[in-house]
């Protein structure tokens, strides 16, 4: 059976696929079109998209090129916070970060070609963001911008910090239209104080102690770290952050001391110690009390106390004579220009704003030489090298000084110092007498200057500067030369730094609120902390006596106790010289004398390692050396540089603590390391 199919005529088929055709165009033409138009306007915003990055990156750059004249323009200038008018270039010197130079260096990068920079500007802000009234004078922006707050490379430490807001606007062209993009990122330049550390070493450091020795507070060394206890029951603990910048390289340690990494920390002792020291085998590492070892102990670069790394400022064989050493930052700059002061336009740029001479507000000159003229052997100078006359300098030399009518010279004494004579003095052998243990003291009763300097208007930041400049070789006077500071219970309200590059004698307690007789000078009230039973390190003042910022900084800075007898010389045995207790609660720098670490001789130099930093020439005892401050050592002493020995004293209990209000309050002056960062990148409209 076949099947029937309709015969259909080729017109009627052939007229049907025409409108199916038609249908399909109809319907297909539109979505084409649609299509055509989505991957054109896909492709105008991936342009479009692109551009923007350019025009974001462009910003990104042209701040970057901000920060690197910003950061440059802080080095160049000696560490000095740029102004308002620096960062517009309307004064000189200014950063010169501008928009010609910018455009520029975008131009001749081919990724950022097409992109043309509108504005970049660079303002100081206060800690709201609010810009600095450039109208202003150049302490009350820098006092705008000034906030404390942790340091990046530190988080624990904290810094004075500037803060800067950088603007760029770009430009780019995008298919006929302009596109606009603007960022904002922040620059921060912090000041932190040195004196936020416990111990701060430019040298290695040597904690060698025999006595239990809690230490608190940050701890660092620019250079290796020397530790370990002896085998007995007491313990070296460190109970905050160390941090140290040591090279296995440079290590020369003994054959039993362990490498505890292969930065440089070690725990253990030097070769000359090893030699010294018959147990030393046995000593014990520190105990870390505060996290433990992973916790507490940092490898760091170096930190210095210059707005540049010291190896690009310190020359000795260049003909400026004011960038020889760090020990510059204690010393008087060089006269220069040949006008007879000396002034910060006499120094280099990079110690200008860290040397302590040229920010002293007064500075003590005295010349003992019979070649001047007795109304000049003692002169007052203000901060810019003027003297100064009138009631005031008439009280600080006569009252403070204790000027000589006849002489016109200060209160003087000549003391022994056991140390600096190189003398071991003890109950069965005196010493015999050497010259270079005479030291020419200058007295300074600091109970009469402290009033006078609350009543002077011209004292603002806080800072004394003492140099005894008498000619060598002058007759009746020693070489060495040295300020004391005796009855310095109460510093004045703002604190006080007392610096000199002579040697610096603190006599009896310091900061404490301790008070004295009129007439006898005998203490009527000294801290608990004094007390031969019962004694409480921790309080360390006089009833409701406020310490005071203070800081004491020299060539060498020994400690003298309440008990010390002006009696004392050459024949005095150790055990004849019987300290009392006896309170400090200020900062002090100092230099020492290097232990010579590779030493295969038992005669080699020691310094006396950490525990010895405060000089000591009496018998203590055991008696109690209460401290409360921060000890900075950066630089090797010069005059005072006989090695350390350990007959000269009999050692002290050592309750030592950081000054907790250093933090936030650090001594007067200018001691501060420099820290340079920049936050994110923020889009603003």
């Amino acid at each position: 059976m076949s099947t029937f199919r309709p015969i259909r005529h080729p017109q009627a088929q052939g007229g049907g696929g025409l409108i199916v055709a038609m249908l399909v165009l109809a319907i297909v033409l539109p979505l084409v079109g649609i299509a055509m138009n989505y991957t054109s306007a896909h492709a105008r915003m991936a342009r479009r998209e692109r551009d923007y990055l350019e025009a974001n990156a462009a910003c990104e750059s042209a701040i970057e090129y901000a920060y690197a004249k910003w950061k440059d323009w802080v080095k160049t200038n000696g560490g000095r916070v740029p102004l308002v008018g620096n960062c517009d270039n309307t004064l000189s010197p200014n950063v010169g970060a501008t928009t010609v130079g910018a455009q520029t260096l975008l131009n001749g990068s081919k990724k950022f070609a097409g992109a043309t920079l509108m504005s970049l500007n660079i303002e100081p802000v206060d800690a709201t963001d609010v810009p600095v009234d450039g109208a202003l004078a150049a302490d009350a922006q820098k006092a705008k911008m000034r906030v404390l707050i942790p340091l990046q490379s530190m988080p624990r430490r904290y810094g004075r910090t500037y803060i800067y807001r950088c603007t760029a606007r770009t430009t780019v062209n995008s298919g006929g239209t302009t596109l606009s993009t603007k960022l904002v990122r922040y620059f921060r330049k912090a000041d932190a104080s040195l004196w936020q550390a416990m111990m701060w070493f430019e040298g290695d450091l040597e904690l060698f102690p025999t006595p239990a020795m809690p230490l608190y507070g940050w701890i660092h060394t620019n250079s290796n770290a020397y530790l370990a206890h002896a085998n007995n029951s007491n313990e070296l603990t460190i109970n905050s952050d160390f941090t140290y910048t040591g090279n296995s390289s440079t290590l020369h340690k003994g054959d039993a001391s362990t490498i505890q990494n292969d930065a440089g920390l070690v725990y253990g002792v030097t070769y000359l110690q090893q030699l010294i020291e018959p147990g030393w085998a046995n000593w014990k590492p520190p105990v870390w009390n505060n996290g433990g070892y992973s916790a507490q102990v940092s490898n760091v670069t170096r930190i210095d106390p210059l707005s540049k790394p010291r190896d690009e400022v310190v020359n000795t064989a260049d003909a400026d004579h004011n960038n020889d050493s760090l020990r510059e930052i204690i010393e008087r700059p060089v006269d220069t220009d040949g006008n007879g002061k000396r002034v910060k336009d006499d120094d280099s740029t990079d110690f200008k704003e860290r040397r302590y001479y040229t920010s002293a507000d007064l500075k003590i000159i005295v010349n003992r030489s019979t070649a001047v003229a007795v109304g000049d052997r003692i002169k007052i100078l203000d901060k810019d090298d003027n003297r100064l006359t009138g009631t005031f300098v008439n009280n600080v030399v006569n009252q403070a000084l204790g000027k000589d009518a006849t002489t016109g010279l200060p209160s003087t004494k000549t003391l022994y110092d056991y140390r600096q004579a190189g003398n071991v003095t003890s109950a069965s052998a005196p010493a015999a007498y050497t010259a270079n243990g005479d030291i020419t003291a200058t007295n300074i009763d600091v109970s009469k200057l402290t009033p006078l300097l609350d009543g002077y208007t011209g004292y603002q930041g806080g800072v004394i500067y003492f140099k005894d400049e008498t000619p060598t070789d002058t007759a009746g006077v020693s070489n060495q030369r040295a300020a004391r500071l005796q009855k310095g219970g109460t510093l004045p309200t703002i604190g006080m730094t007392f610096v000199t590059e002579d040697g610096v004698y603190i006599h009896g307690d310091y900061n404490t609120g301790t008070t004295y007789d009129a007439t006898t000078g005998a203490i009527t009230a000294q801290p608990n902390s004094n007390a031969t039973t019962g004694a409480d390190p921790l309080q360390n003042v006089v009833g409701t006596y406020a310490i005071k910022p203070a800081a004491i900084c020299g060539d060498a800075v020994t400690f003298l106790s309440n008990a010390w007898q002006d009696v004392y010389d050459a024949t005095t045995p150790t055990n004849s010289r019987v300290s009392l207790p006896t309170t400090y609660n200020s900062a002090f720098m100092s230099g020492y004398v290097p232990t010579d670490t590779t030493s295969s001789s038992t005669a080699g130099v020691r310094s006396g390692g950490g525990i010895n930093f405060p000089r000591v020439l009496e018998n203590w005892n055991g008696q109690a050396l209460t401290y409360h401050g921060s000890m900075v050592q950066l630089y090797d002493s010069q005059v005072f540089n006989s090695p350390w020995v350990p007959s000269i004293y009999g050692a002290p209990k050592r309750p030592w603590n950081f000054e907790n209000r250093f933090i936030d309050n650090p001594p007067p002056g200018p001691l501060e390391f420099t820290e340079y960062s920049r936050g994110r990148f923020i889009r603003t409209n």
